[in-house]
């Protein structure tokens, strides 16, 4: 082969290759890198044809590069986004956060149980439900373990027996 042909062979291999890449076959599609290297593209931009599709549009044409309003998947939408499919004209809507439900409070056991029983029943007050609580810190395991049984099964009418009244 004389070296006027391998240059015209190079320079035609060269032109593939350019046309290849530039095309956009081979490269990344919407979502993934394709394992060339290159970082996925930014969530929200859709490439379409030769423009890129902004926040909250979809590639309605690639072929006539045309974007239109609305979405088709979370990958139109911005990071705090997602596309509601399930709408005639899906569009992105933003995501709120569940609120964070409260953290119950201890049920208590045991003799302070008996107490909360009687304040329930409205048999103390909130008062005597404090003091009773701290009584039931200072009782010994026995005293403690007396007024929970007691208080396990008395009812609002006589849960005041098992607190000493």
């Amino acid at each position: 082969m004389r070296i006027k042909d391998v240059r015209r062979v190079r320079a035609n291999a060269l032109l593939l290759w350019s046309a290849f890449v530039f095309s956009g076959c081979g490269g990344s599609d919407s979502s993934s890198s394709g394992g060339n290297g290159n970082p996925p593209p930014q969530r929200g931009v859709t490439t379409c044809g030769t423009v890129s599709c902004q926040l909250g549009q979809y590639c309605w044409a690639p072929q006539a590069s045309i974007c239109r309003d609305g979405c088709l998947t979370d990958q139109n939408c911005a990071a705090n986004q997602t596309c509601n499919t399930g709408a005639v004209n899906p569009t992105c809507v933003n995501v709120t956060a569940s609120p964070t439900p409260p953290t119950p409070r201890p049920v208590p056991t045991g003799c302070k149980a008996t107490c909360q029983k009687a304040f329930g029943c409205g048999k103390i007050t909130a008062t005597v439900y404090a003091g009773c609580n701290a009584q039931c810190d200072r009782a010994t395991p026995t005293q403690s373990q007396m007024v929970a049984d007691c208080g396990s099964v008395a009812t609002c009418d006589n849960i005041l027996s098992c607190l000493g009244g």
